[in-house]
């Protein structure tokens, strides 16, 4: 008879597995962990939690946080908001060395205020930065790992999807959350920009200055970011003035979406019905991955695996930043072969009760896990922004993509070290300013 330890080291084992061959990952969570709770009490047992935790999950008020901000982001990736805010930057900073490839890093900075989706950004930012880049002669490699790159800062800049779901996950505030990603997003902004101009000067061939732009010019396009700060100003100023909780500034963010692109003459039915099809679709995976995470959870209570972590944790780690460092290296491992949200669900169950044991604040935590999330977007052989920016330029092989994302994952990986060694940077926003 396997013991409950050895048992539970099988079924996550066998749980990676599933994921890794394709099997889609709420069927390969849901699965193992019904077998699990199946081996270690009865078939009666493992039936009784799931029906609880559909109950639990479906019944739950926090989870509509993530349809109304998966709707708020399809909105906006089809509104062409994000077209208006690259053209902006385009006309103000175009004429600097790799004026193109800064412009892609503020209109993903901005548009990921709105969306909260790195790969909705990646896509619609590839489609109007690379026809620029072509047109300028940029380095096509260079500057495609530039918009799959950029686009990462979408989901450490609120609202962001993967906030949203570990805060709920870890009913970790998600106000809180929000606020702590606005440092370390503007400072990987920073970080990005300063890498691509200091190159391109070094090296014009990469991103020769586009063409200058006349005051007038740049005057008369500034009406276009209205949408983009219309909708900034209507969900965040909403959650901190506490006028919104976060479910209703999504709400009202979506609102203000459709009334704008109504307003602009840009509402068309197609796009609309789209939105909300694959919102409905987002959200039926969400449900699914929730259900199947808390089923997981109570499996690994259930044969004591996550208190044998807590005491494994505890022995071999003597502080929370040697802690985080393991982590750091677990995540760049599991990122090579899992996407977000499975890299999310297969670790919280037994790594959140870690983190609370070793004094780690959450909020700090959500920031490190997003950071390490974006790393994985970027890097082989996953690296899914890198994917849907080849399938938005076929022309350009994937090697030179990945080739062109490489120091801008080093770039991230430094962020990861700040934010382990100096959590007051993230938790200066939400000690100050949070509702």
């Amino acid at each position: 008879m396997i013991d409950p330890f050895s048992l539970g080291l099988l079924i996550l084992a066998v749980m990676l597995l599933a994921v890794i061959i394709g099997i889609p990952i709420p069927i390969a969570v849901i699965t193992s962990a019904i077998i699990g709770l199946t081996l270690s009490e009865n078939l009666d047992f493992a039936g009784n939690q799931l029906s609880m935790v559909v109950w639990e999950v479906g019944t739950g008020y926090l989870l509509l946080n993530l349809p109304l901000f998966l709707l708020m982001g399809q909105l906006a990736y089809r509104s062409g908001f994000a077209a208006d805010l690259f053209a902006v930057m385009y006309r103000w900073i175009g004429r600097l060395p790799g004026g193109i490839n800064l412009s892609t890093v503020y209109t993903a900075t901005g548009f990921g205020a709105v969306t909260g989706s790195s790969l909705a950004t990646v896509s619609t930012i590839g489609h109007v930065a690379m026809p620029e880049v072509k047109r300028y002669g940029y380095d096509e490699g260079f500057s495609a790992g530039c918009v799959a790159s950029a686009s990462v800062i979408a989901i450490l800049i609120p609202p962001s999807l993967p906030m949203v779901f570990y805060g709920i996950w870890s009913e970790t505030s998600i106000g809180a959350l929000f606020l702590a990603g606005v440092v370390p997003g503007l400072l990987l902004a920073l970080g990005f920009s300063l890498y691509i101009g200091i190159r391109c000067w070094l090296n014009p061939e990469l991103g020769p200055p586009a063409a200058a732009s006349s005051i007038e010019e740049r005057l008369a396009i500034l009406p276009k970011l209205l949408p983009t700060l219309i909708i900034i100003a209507v969900v965040f100023g909403g959650i901190y003035s506490g006028t919104f909780s976060p479910t209703e500034s999504a709400a009202a963010g979506s609102t203000a979406i459709m009334v704008m692109a109504l307003v602009m003459g840009r509402v068309r039915w197609a796009w609309v019905k789209d939105a909300f099809i694959e919102t409905g679709r987002l959200c039926t995976t969400m449900f699914m991955v929730f259900v199947g995470g808390m089923l997981v959870s109570r499996f690994l209570v259930q044969v004591d695996f996550t208190d044998t972590i807590i005491q494994q944790v505890n022995q071999w780690f003597t502080s929370p930043a040697s802690f985080l460092l393991a982590l750091m290296v677990m995540y760049v491992v599991l990122g090579a072969i899992l996407d977000s949200y499975g890299m999310m669900v297969l670790t919280l169950p037994f790594v959140l009760p870690a983190v609370n044991t070793m004094g780690i604040d959450t909020v700090v935590f959500g920031v490190f896990l997003t950071l390490m999330i974006e790393i994985s977007l970027i890097t082989p052989p996953i690296g899914l922004n890198v994917f849907i920016m080849q399938k938005v330029t076929p022309d350009i092989p994937l090697w030179e993509i990945f080739n062109g994302c490489a120091p801008f994952v080093v770039i991230s990986a430094l962020m990861v070290l700040l934010i382990i060694f100096f959590p007051e940077l993230v938790l200066f926003l939400p000690n100050t300013l949070s509702p």
